[in-house]
């Protein structure tokens, strides 16, 4: 769980117009923008972890890359947490399964923080990954019924995918799903917080569920359990588990050609 405490820290605002070198891919990239900071308490199993994150627009200007524009994510703490190195052990173990779903792992580097950063004498971690296409969802409010339900269908077969290679998201919302419309497709993203179970569900994929807990089920954001003015391609009840893409795919869509 999240907690953000913007008098806590001091602003990352000295992040911008910094240029970080990854030594691994050999390649220099500067941060051009903060799209997200915070504060972030998180109850691991080891104990509780309390870092300074954010996630940033990045170009490179230097060194050979497939991309030209990526993101930087960045973990400020006074030693590495385990959440750093769960993010980037995910990011990587999904990258070589080539998965389509989730971004793609570039590179990482950890540096001491200067006196100018805000833990001085702790650790950065910079994680560099593809920027995926799209917006996230928690924009589907305004979205028309009609593209709610496209976004849906692409979130199905994004989760199926993920699902498959063994992965489970323990913060399953709207913000963690970003959708590019023109290609009909959808990645889950913010890592962190993901486990590598190592197997698929036996029981398959129930569709009603999984949009609530995604807070996918209606226009609105809403609670997992409250199902009122829900939209039409979601299910009344559905205790069917689906073991098949296709089946569950074919499924919602009759729920909105009915």
């Amino acid at each position: 769980m999240d907690s953000a405490h913007p008098q806590s820290y001091h602003s990352l605002y000295w992040l911008v117009g910094r240029e970080i070198h990854f030594p691994n891919t050999d390649t220099s990239w500067r941060i051009n923008e903060i799209l997200s900071e915070k504060f972030r308490t998180h109850h691991d199993p080891e104990g509780t972890i309390r870092e300074i994150t954010s996630a940033c627009i990045a170009t490179r200007i230097e060194g050979s890359s497939a991309w030209e524009e990526a993101i930087i994510k960045t973990k400020l703490h006074d030693e590495i947490s385990a959440e750093a190195y769960r993010e980037i052990y995910n990011l990587k173990s999904l990258t070589k399964r080539h998965s389509t779903c989730t971004p793609t792992f570039i590179d990482t580097v950890t540096y001491y923080q200067d006196d100018e950063m805000s833990v001085p004498g702790g650790y950065i971690v910079f994680i560099l990954m593809e920027k995926v296409p799209g917006r996230d969802l928690s924009h589907l409010g305004s979205l028309s019924s009609e593209q709610r339900d496209d976004a849906r269908l692409a979130f199905i077969k994004a989760l199926w995918e993920f699902s498959a290679y063994g992965f489970h998201h323990w913060d399953p919302r709207r913000q963690n799903v970003v959708w590019d419309e023109p290609s009909k497709k959808c990645y889950i993203i913010d890592l962190e917080d993901v486990e590598d179970l190592g197997v698929l569900d036996s029981d398959g994929l129930n569709p009603r569920a999984e949009f609530a807990l995604w807070s996918l089920h209606g226009k609105e954001e809403k609670s997992p359990d409250n199902h009122r003015d829900d939209d039409r391609m979601i299910p009344d009840e559905c205790k069917q588990f689906y073991s098949l893409e296709d089946s569950v795919i074919n499924f919602l869509v009759s729920r909105v050609r009915a």
